[in-house]
């Protein structure tokens, strides 16, 4: 999405879509032009600012539920449960939207 329309523009019709969180990767700190697009759209009406603050409401309420658990994940362990071998081909299959061997799919029936 973004190879077609642009970073900030990306994050706008992300949020219009439905995402409650946009997640961005590296070292460059926080995606400014990003949250600055989405903050135009919203005082133009583009976005509207109930559907910012509904996002808001169930991103505090997982919070409540996720950041509060009781015992915590070791993050030590976190490699025992998170990029395993066949999480990795799992995504190559999905990637290349092949059936898994042995999965026997036949879409006709779901008609």
């Amino acid at each position: 999405v973004a190879d077609n329309y642009g970073a900030d523009e990306a994050a706008v019709m992300s949020i219009k879509a439905g995402c409650d969180l946009l997640i961005y990767r590296g070292d460059n700190g926080l995606p400014i032009p990003q949250i600055e697009a989405i903050a135009k759209a919203v005082e133009s009406g583009r976005i509207e600012k109930a559907e910012i603050e509904a996002s808001f409401k169930r991103i505090e309420a997982a919070k409540k539920v996720y950041c509060n658990l009781k015992n915590p994940v070791d993050v030590t362990q976190v490699g025992k449960s998170i990029g395993l071998p066949e999480h990795f081909a799992l995504a190559d299959i999905i990637t290349k939207k092949e059936i898994p061997p042995g999965m026997d799919l036949d879409l006709a029936d779901e008609r």
